[in-house]
């Protein structure tokens, strides 16, 4: 269903040798792979983005009219933001947040050219790139958490945060990759859904122990929602069946899983405070 969406949104391919393409859907999956390392500077996902944008543009790709209000309106928002920032430019927080801004506007674009051709292949290569990283990261935060390795490089405050600097970070990080294989479970045959379950329960338990309120709740929504509009849009009472019968089995498995993990008191402890809505951060003068 994604690959057909995909297909009669994609503009025009260009003729692209087979070798040139595959270095081109390799790098796709090294980006989104990349992505998950972020507690080094640059990141991969820097390095290869710099690597794609130069190979991409070497081989061919090019600007075309249909991306001109994007460029435009990108423009118009960071000349906005470089503009009412000009008083501040001697602080480097200031200057680093507008070279970000500029910087993710380039790539904004450019992933929407690259992604305008060889459209199904290439977003497939960057999922499985995502998912890749996602699972990197959420391994690296379980181990570190349960002291396996790596306990002060992978943790923060007692919560994961796996390869990134932040437990909140990392929770966001992981809400996407889960839903695309929380739709794997749903959509694909059973040897694809059961690896995607089991690769599922991994992200899934880094995000808990996170201890991200935010992130616990859009997992929960997103998935939600996702589960909901699939099951309204396919026309297929047996893919409508399964769904409702996924959706259940992981709520089932969700719960015996978080009675099980807060049965660990420092487990249980450390849920109870995080899962209160009276946080230190929360209440006094300068409190949200």
């Amino acid at each position: 269903m994604a690959s057909l969406a995909a297909a009669d949104y994609a503009l025009p391919a260009t003729a692209t040798p087979p070798g040139i393409a595959a270095i081109q859907r390799a790098l796709m999956w090294a980006v989104g792979a990349g992505g998950a390392i972020v507690f080094i500077e640059p990141s991969p996902y820097e390095l290869m983005t710099l690597a794609s944008v130069v190979f991409f543009f070497a081989t061919g790709l090019r600007m075309r009219p249909v991306f001109i209000p994007l460029l435009i309106l990108l423009f118009l928002l960071n000349i906005g933001y470089t503009i009412c920032s000009i008083y501040l430019m001697d602080k480097s927080e200031i200057l680093n947040w507008i070279l970000t801004s500029w910087y993710m506007a380039i790539t904004c674009l450019f992933f929407a050219m690259v992604l305008a051709e060889d459209t199904a292949t290439r977003l497939d290569f960057l999922r499985r790139g995502l998912i890749f990283g996602a699972l990197i990261a959420s391994i690296a935060g379980i181990a570190g958490y349960f002291n396996l390795v790596g306990y002060d490089t992978f943790t923060l405050y007692s919560r994961t945060r796996g390869t990134f600097k932040d437990p909140n970070v990392l929770g966001a990080y992981l809400i996407l990759p889960a839903l695309f294989l929380l739709q794997t479970v749903v959509t694909q045959s059973f040897g694809k859904s059961f690896r995607s379950a089991i690769a599922l329960g991994i992200v899934s338990l880094a995000v808990l122990l996170a201890f991200s309120r935010a992130s616990w709740g859009q997992l929960i929504g997103c998935s939600a929602l996702m589960l909901m509009l699939m099951y309204v849009t396919t026309p297929s009472q047996a893919q409508r069946t399964r769904i409702v019968t996924v959706a259940i089995s992981a709520a089932i498995c969700s719960a015996l899983l978080l009675i099980a993990l807060l049965s660990i008191d420092s487990i249980g402890d450390l849920f109870k405070e995080r899962a209160s809505l009276n946080q230190t951060y929360d209440s006094g003068r300068f409190g949200r």
